[in-house]
This record gives structure tokens, sequence and C-alpha cells, in this order.
């Protein structure tokens, strides 16, 4: 590394010198220089390393490109040398050399590229139109943009070739990935020139163009954050299916084998994750078998019983299936005991029709239960248990991947990993207990085959528990197709129909493009395609009619300009587009952000460069918004779900309102005797786009309480506190919005109509980066589901248990007043109330807690709260968790300070054990139950809570025997 870095810092001063002789810089350029010096310091100081992405997402390429047009080659390289120099992570003397080097050789020599390419050093603030400033400003900057992707790249990839470790694979994926986010740095850098200089804007531009940037890195770290913690709670969720005898360690060496043996299988970076997780979380189904069978030989189970082993990686499958981003390792969870010749279980796939991920870790599964013993770091019968691979090779296994594996066990790593063993830490057995039973020895599968073989004999499938699954097998078919095409990864979810996934999307953080009709429960392959042709004929004549109608409105001016028919043609079609892609941030109405800043820029424009200033009449305007979301509602939003479709009308009033508003304020309004909008085009720029702003800051804080009253969830009490939670929630990204649309407006005089795409581009970024956090929170709720449903599938619950105590908790929750972040703790914390009965040496009858002894609720709550700890990221998820089950006459007495949520989870638990004891669903008296313990061992506030929300408002309150409490 140093001799490399050396080389990078003798090669530097050298390009600064060739940049300086070929564009020497200028005082004049200072100014521009130390506002983006200044934006870079804060960049290197937001910088995040700690991403799961090799690149990372921060305004250093940005800031460079944007040096480049105002200080010259060697401005973007002194940018390059100090940004780095002030990074918030401290790094040691050589990486921090290697990062100033290496960054101030990019700038430069993307400089260079762009003189090279015709760019103007510096930009004319004067006498330059739209097609100048694209032709000798924007192309040359794409250019300079594409010679820094590649030059990063390449410096990166040779420190990267230098110190991998042997065998590593080289991956262009991870540095061809961020390419549309490095474009999209390209643009804003031509804007930010754009702006600063012909616009008139100067140091303002930086606020700005910042704004929507500043949004999409808070939503670049928020998914970091979500992606780190949801690993984190993945990792919790395989321990929890971990029994204490061995599988902790046994976990540990299957993926010190998948990392050995993915290096010699061609895999798809997709593929790789499905053989990672689903290593990790293969064996999570042991959950459903009884510590009585995991302690048992082989020879001593029962058909019945190895009808339960059996079912464990059905139980898996369940346990994990809804998690979206684990569809492949579902597969591969599901399939890994089947084998080669058909015989396996739970499907009887055979051949290509088994995905390779699956494949591969039932050849992986089955030598660690040969080749290791618990108490051993080396696989000890290493040469027995290849002998077997090998043996079984054509039959069990497939051929062409057990001789890949035996590459791999040859290989340098493979050697090691036999010779040197893994570190697994202490492993803890209990003394006098039999060895575990190895479900994943071959031997465990032949035992099972000739019991499966026995139940057909009997004609007896459905009374011994070996009830075979057509409809899964039937579906299994298009996992050989992509086998059978070529695909690296063959896993695709065999048994995952719309009727089996869990639709929560009404209730999560996400993004939804509207082409996917922005519900969760719809199905991506129930022929949206097809629909879509067929509607293509009728869109398109739709939005004919419409234009014609839209340009031929002008209000009192019957023959508008043609520039203003072009500015109300271009409009359209950009809101038309922006409309198809809309957000949902949790518990907030869906919207469309770049189709909002749209409308209010078609609002606040005053005129393009050879048509200054435009008269566009607020009819024409606000006709051209309403078109657009008329022609979206009826191609898109017409087929959604009810729920949706009001949201998305509720969502178009108020965003026409709000263009109908600014219109009348910026264009109908006398102030002084004449509209604002000719005073605007006489201000400084300055001044007229922070008016600009000022007016859409207002506008935005006005929407609040009418999105706060629209979205009113179970009808809170506290109207000002939901105007609150709007306003807080919506604060970033509404600033970006209103941002966009002023320099959307005020743009449009300096470049034209090719504003409306570029300015856009930004915000369209922020979106995505939104979007992008969105699934991954989906994907971490969903994580805790999974979590949340392993005592049920353990069968030490009611089925649903956890999901209606947390459905009932968060309508309590809300009527209570609890703010959305706190509700969210709430959610989870009921969903994981009963994940601490998995230490439980014996069932509770029924899994009911509230008939429990006080001791065992109150080890089922800390042994709950200790699971959730180990995920690192609910700490206060586990407060409330562990705090469940103290009854409410000792938070008086004591004065305890417990969480308002534990005792929500507490009545919301009792409530669903009470309602299903007795298997008759009688809310009425469940309540009753409550009311007999009011002040006691439940809040009576949280009583009245759950009482108004089940029976509703109006229902008759029962005499508590205690209604003032203790």
């Amino acid at each position: 590394m140093r001799g490399y870095t050396a080389l990078l810092a003798v090669l530097l001063p050298l390009v600064l010198a060739a940049s300086w002789w070929v564009d020497p810089p200028s005082a004049g350029e200072l100014s521009g220089l130390l506002v983006l010096l200044a934006l870079g310091l804060a960049s290197a100081r937001l910088r995040d390393l700690g991403g799961e992405s090799q690149i990372d997402l921060s305004f250093t390429a940005a800031i460079l490109l944007s040096a480049i047009p105002l200080a010259g080659p060697v401005g973007a390289g002194v940018l390059g040398v100090v940004i780095p120099l002030f990074e918030a992570r401290r790094a040691g003397l050589a990486a921090t050399v290697f990062n100033s080097a290496m960054t101030g050789l990019v700038g430069a020599i993307s400089g260079l590229g762009y003189v090279a390419a015709g760019g103007w050093v510096p930009v004319p603030s004067d006498g330059a139109g739209g097609r100048e400033l694209l032709l000798h400003v924007g192309l040359p900057l794409l250019a300079a943009d594409v010679l820094l992707c590649v030059v990063n790249a390449a410096l990166v990839a040779v420190m990267i070739r230098l110190h991998a470790p042997p065998g590593t694979r080289f991956e262009l994926e991870p540095f061809i990935a961020p390419l549309p986010v490095y474009l999209g740095y390209a643009v804003t850098a031509f804007v930010f020139v754009v702006l600063w200089g012909p616009g008139g804007l100067h140091v303002l531009t930086a606020a700005f163009i910042v704004a929507p940037l500043l949004v999409a890195r808070w939503a670049y770290l928020q998914y970091i954050g979500q992606v780190k913690a949801r690993q984190r709670i993945l990792d919790t969720l395989a321990a929890a299916g971990e029994n204490r005898d061995g599988s902790v360690a046994r976990n540990l060496r299957i993926a010190a084998l998948v990392r050995v043996f993915e290096l010699h299988v061609p895999l798809s970076r997709r593929g790789e994750a499905a053989l990672r997780y689903g290593a990790s979380l293969h064996d999570i189904g042991i959950v459903a078998i009884s510590r009585e069978i995991r302690q048992r030989r082989p020879e001593e189970l029962t058909d019945a019983e190895l009808a339960t082993v059996r079912s464990h990686a059905d139980t898996g499958y369940e346990a994990i299936r809804d998690i979206d981003f684990l569809g492949d390792a579902a597969a591969a969870v599901r399939h890994h005991h089947e084998r080669w010749d058909g015989s396996g279980y739970p499907d009887g796939l055979s051949g290509l029709a088994i995905p390779r991920p699956a494949r591969m870790l039932g050849i992986v599964d089955a030598y660690e239960a040969l080749a290791w013993e618990d108490d051993t770091t080396c696989p000890v019968h290493h040469d027995a248990a290849m002998a077997e691979i090998h043996r079984r090779s054509g039959r069990d296994f497939d051929p062409q991947l057990v001789e890949a594996f035996d590459r791999a066990m040859s290989s340098p790593a493979g050697r090691r990993l036999v010779t040197e063993g893994v570190d697994t830490g202490p492993v803890q057995r209990r003394s006098g207990r039999r060895p575990p039973l190895r479900h994943a020895s071959p031997f465990v599968g032949d035992a099972i085959s000739r019991a499966q073989e026995r139940a057909d004999a009997a004609g007896s499938t459905g009374s011994t528990g070996w009830a075979g699954s057509s409809a899964s097998t039937a579906s299994t078919g298009s996992a050989a197709s992509a086998e059978s095409a070529g695909s690296d990864e063959g896993a695709t979810r065999p048994v995952l129909t719309p009727a089996a996934r869990t639709s929560i999307a009404d209730s999560l953080a996400l993004i939804v493009p509207s082409a996917a009709r922005s519900s969760a429960a719809a199905d991506p392959l129930d022929g949206a395609a097809e629909r879509a042709t067929g509607r293509l004929a009728w869109v398109v004549a739709s939005v004919a009619v419409l234009l014609l109608v839209v340009l031929a409105v002008s209000g009192d001016r019957p023959h508008a300009e043609y520039a203003e028919r072009t500015v109300l043609l271009v409009y359209f079609v950009t809101l038309l587009a922006a409309e198809r892609f809309r957000m949902r941030l949790r518990w907030r109405l869906q919207t469309a952000p770049t189709a909002w800043a749209a409308g209010m820029a078609l609002a606040l424009t005053i005129g393009l460069p050879a048509n200054s200033p435009l008269r566009l009449d607020t009819s024409s305007i606000l006709a051209v918004v309403v078109a657009a979301q008329v022609v979206d509602w009826f191609t898109v939003r017409r087929g959604a779900p009810a729920q949706l479709r009001r949201e998305a009308l509720t969502d178009a009033v108020i965003r026409s309102t709000s263009v109908l508003c600014v219109c009348l304020v910026v264009r109908d309004l006398p102030w002084a005797g004449r509209p604002l909008l000719e005073r605007l085009v006489e201000w400084a720029p300055w001044l007229t786009a922070m008016t600009m702003m000022s007016i859409l800051s207002v506008v935005l804080l006005a929407e609040a309480p009418v999105r706060a009253w629209a979205r009113a969830r179970g009808g809170r009490s506290v109207l000002s506190r939901e105007i609150l939670e709007e306003i807080r929630g919506s604060l970033a990204l509404g600033t970006a919005m209103a941002a966009t649309g002023v320099l959307l407006a005020m743009a449009e005089g300096v470049l034209g109509l090719v504003a409306v795409p570029l300015l856009l581009l930004p915000l369209a970024v922020s979106q995505l980066a939104i979007g992008r956090f969105g699934r991954t929170n989906l994907a971490y709720r969903q994580s805790v589901r999974a979590l949340s449903r392993l005592p049920e599938l353990a069968g030490l619950v009611a089925p649903g248990h956890a999901g209606r105590v947390s459905d009932l908790a968060v309508a309590i929750g809300v009527r209570l007043g609890l703010p959305d972040r706190e509700v969210v703790d709430l959610e989870y914390a009921a969903l994981l109330h009963d994940i601490g009965q998995l230490a439980l040496r014996r069932p509770l009858p029924g899994g009911a807690t509230v008939l429990a002894a006080a001791t065992d609720q109150e080890r089922i709550a800390h042994n709950g709260a200790r699971v959730v700890e180990q995920t690192g990221t609910l700490a206060e998820v586990a407060h409330i968790v562990r705090h469940q089950s103290m009854p409410y006459h000792r938070i008086i007495g004591s004065r305890i300070d417990l969480p308002l949520a534990s005792r929500i989870v507490n009545v919301a638990n009792a409530y669903d054990d009470y309602l299903q004891v007795g298997g008759e669903a009688d809310p009425a008296g469940a309540i009753e139950r409550l009311y007999l313990g009011l002040g006691h061992e439940y809040d009576p506030r949280v009583v009245r809570a759950c009482e108004s929300h089940v029976l509703g408002d109006r229902a008759p309150t029962p005499t508590p025997p205690h209604p003032d409490g203790p």
C-alpha cells in the first residue's frame, strides 16, 4: 500500500503542474472555489464509510465537477487534495495520503478532460444562451464525469487488487452500479454552474442545490442504518432458532464452508446472497422440533417423529418467506434437503429443478454433519466425509457441484480450513446428555426416505404427517426453467403465491411505483404487462385529447403565444411522467414529490430566454396540472385498492389547490397595483428566488394540517400533535421540493425548457434514495415480523397471536396520542412480546401468558428482552418487552417509571389471550375480564382505550371494582 500511495503522491504534483500549464487559474475564480471548498468540508464531515456499498455517497464528486468550470482543473485538483484531509472518521496516515492523492488526481484529470472537450473556464455571466451553455458546459461536464468515474474506479481497483487475499474474485459490478448516481452529479454540477453565473444567484445557489442532495444523503444514511439493523435482526433470527447443543458452532462452520465453496462455483451476486443468507437461516425450522426428538439417535425415532424432523425445512421456509429480499434464500432453505434423484424432501424435486444455492447448501450441510464432532475445531472425519459425499454423487448430490466442492476443499483456503478448523468459541454441552440428532446427515435423510416409502405403501399419507405438496412441486418448474436457461442461481420462489404473502404495505414506510398499482398485495405476475399493452392505445388517445383541451384554454387570451403553448405542453408531459412515481412514508398520505415541484415551477414560471416575460394565466396552469392527474387516475389509480384510491384523490386535490393558491398570489392578486409576477421580473435574482422560496414554504406549512386531518389514524384526539408529526416527517423532503420548484422557475430564464428535466433530476435522485430507504425499511419490518413468528411456528402460541396483539397495541397507542416513533417501538415490542417463550422447557397451555404464574410471565419477559437486545438496534423495544408483565399496582406503589408502551402491550396481550380462551371469540367478555383487573393488573386508561377501539366509542362501560385505581 505504501509504494502505491507514494506513486500517487508523486504523480499528483505532475498532473497539477500540467493542469496549470493548460489552464492557469485567475483571481476571479477564488469566490466560487471558496464556496465549493466549504461544501466539500461539510461533505467530508458528513461522510459515512460504514455502508455496505463500496462506493461512498458524498458530495465530493458533484463538488469536483462544479469546480471545473468555475476554477479550472487546478481548482478541482486542489479541492480534491484538501477535502479528504477533513474526514470525520480519522484513518491512518497512509490511508489519508492515499485518499487525498487519489481525489486530487481524479479532480485534475477530469478537469483536463473538460477542457479538452471544449468546456468554458470560466463560464460567462452574460450573452450565453441555453444552447451554448449545453454545448460548452453541459456536454464537457458529462465527458469529465465519465472520465472521473473511470479514473476513480481504476485507482481503487488497483488498490483492491494489491491487497485482496489470494483467490478473491474481482468484480466490476460495485463500480458500475453507482454510474447513474455519478451522472446525476454531472447534472447537478451543470445546474450549479449555470445558476451561479448566468443565473445570477451566486452564493445562494449552494443553498438551493444542496437541499435535494442533503435529503438524498439523509435517506442514504437511513438506508445504511436499516441495512445494518436488518442484518442484526437476521442474525438474531438465526440465533433464536439455535438450540443449546452445538448448533451455534455448526452455523459458523457452515458459513466458513460456504465462503470457500462459492469461490469455485459461478454464481451471480444474487446467487451468492441467496447462498449466504440460506446458510445462515437454513435451520431456523429446528424450533418446531422438540428437545426430546433432537436428543435421540436416528434409529430410535418413530416414523411420526421422522415426519416432524422432515417438517423443519417447511417451517424454516414459512418463517422467512414474507421477507421480500430473502425470496431466493427462502427457496434454498426449503429445498436444501432435496436429492438429485428426487428422493429428498419436502417436495421431492430432482436434478436441475432444485435451485443451485439449495444444491450447494445440501452438500455443505451434509459434509459438516459427517466431518465434525460437536466439541472439535477441525473436521476430524474429513476423509470419510468426502468419501461419502463422492459415493452419493449423482444420487443425493449434483455431480458437477460435488466436483466443485472437492476442488474447493483441495484449494489453499480449503486445506487451511481442514487443518486449522473454524474458531467457534467454547461450545457448552450438558453432561450426561446424548449427542444431538444430526438431522443433516445423509443417513438421517435415508431414514426419512424409508419412512416416506412406508407411508406411501400403507396409503396413510394424511394420517402420519407425510403430506406432500403437489402445488409446491408443480410450481417449482420455474426453477428448472431458470437453470436450463443458464441462470446462475436457479433460485425462484417455488411456493410463494399471492395468497401466501402478508400484505402490510398500508402500514409500512415504502416507496411504491405506480406501475405496480401502489399496493404490496398486487402480484407482479398477475398479467399487468398484458393489460398495460392493451391500455396503450387508450392512454395515447386520452393524452392527445386532453392536450388539445389544455392548449385550447387560455383564459381571456384565446390566442396564446407559441412559446406559452410549448411551456404548457412540456409541463404536461413532465407532470404526467412524474405522477407515475409516488412516495408513501409511514402513516402519511402517498404523494408525488416530483409532480409537486413541477406544478409549483409552472405556477412560478416567469419567462424563457427569448420570450420574457410569459403571461400564462391561472386557468391554463391549473388545467395542465389537473389534466395530468386525471390521466394518471384513469390509467393507473383507478384499479388500485380503495384506500389507495382515496389517498391518491386526496393528494391530488391538495396539490391542485396549492398550485391554485400560488397562481393567485403570484399572477392574479394585485401588489401595490401590479401582480407580483411583474415585480419578480424586475427584482434581483437572489431576491426573486428568496421570495419564491418563502411562498412555497408557506404553502407547505398550509398543507400540513390538511394532510394531518386527511390521514387521521384511528381518531387521535389531539390534532395539533398530528400536525407537528406531519411537519416533522415531511420537513426534509418538503425543503427539497420547494428548492427544486424555485430552481426550475429560475433556470428557465437561462436554459429554457431544457431546464425542466435537468432541474427535476436532483429531486428525482432524492426520491429514489428515499425509495431505497423505504424498501429497506420494509425488509427491516418484515424481518422483525419473521422473528416474531418463531414462537408460533414452534407451536408455543396460538396462530396469528403476535400480529393480532401488534395491531391492537398500535390502535391503542394511536388513541392515546403516542408519537409516531413511539408507535413504531410499540408495534415491534408487541410483535416480539412472546419471543421469550422459546426458552421455556415446558410450553404454556395454549401459549396464553395471561394464565401463567407471575414468575413465568416475568421469565418470559426477561428472556424475550435478552433476545431483542441481541439485535443491537432495538434497545427501547427490549425495555418495553422486559416490563410488559409488571402489574400496574407495582407502578403506583413503587413509583416506577414504566413505559406506557409496556402497559399497552400488557393489555393487548391479555385481551387476545382472553379472547382465545375457551375457543369463543367474545370481545365483550374479554373486556369484562380486563376490567376485573383494572387498577391492579392493568392501567385503567389503556383498558378504556382498548374498549373504545374494540367495542366502539359508545360501548357500555362495565363498572370496575376500583374505578380510580389504588
